[in-house]
């Protein structure tokens, strides 16, 4: 087995009662290949600067694939929990191409399908770099502010009530990519 070439680490810390991570509603979207027909997933969001990558739950990649999405293979990744309890073992690393859009601020990049239990995609530092000194959190007002080609664009996050909420936090996980 090659060593690890890249690191990822994806943590998960709702219900720990962290102020640092905001949840949206939002929507995923995949244009089919070849056409100009645009399918649509209604999605629940976490932006997390604590996450490396931008991710994609499997179940929201499965619905995407079976419209047709991009999708390829990155090689492998090693799984483990942040607090190294146990070894998930080596799986195919796998990308999907797609657009998230919060409100009327649109993402498009490739994100990591990986199996996550509280939310359809999480906004990870890939995520932040893209609007790095160009947005502002404030976390009282649970917003961030994104400046897009001279005009400013809040995205207003879910206060704790709302939103969707399946249980309690794994805790954190850690994701390793191995080169292909």
């Amino acid at each position: 087995m090659k060593p690890f070439t890249t690191s990822s680490k994806l943590y998960l810390n709702e219900g720990s009662g962290s102020n640092d991570l905001i949840r949206f509603r939002g929507s995923v979207h995949n244009v089919k290949n070849g056409s100009n027909q645009i399918s649509s997933q209604a999605a629940y969001v976490l932006a997390d600067n604590g996450a490396s990558e931008v991710y994609m739950s499997t179940d929201m990649a499965n619905k995407l694939k079976a419209q047709g999405a991009v999708t390829r293979d990155a090689g492998w990744m090693e799984v483990k929990t942040a607090r190294q309890q146990e070894h998930q073992g080596v799986e195919r690393w796998e990308l999907i191409h797609a657009t998230v859009s919060i409100q009327d601020y649109k993402y498009t990049g490739w994100f990591t399908i990986f199996n996550l239990d509280h939310y359809d995609i999480i906004l990870g530092k890939a995520w932040f770099r893209t609007i790095n000194k160009r947005h502002f959190i404030d976390y009282e007002r649970n917003e961030i502010t994104i400046k897009l080609d001279n005009r400013y664009t809040t995205l207003r996050g879910l206060r704790p009530w709302q939103g969707r909420q399946r249980g309690t936090s794994p805790g954190g996980l850690g994701v390793f990519f191995i080169g292909a």
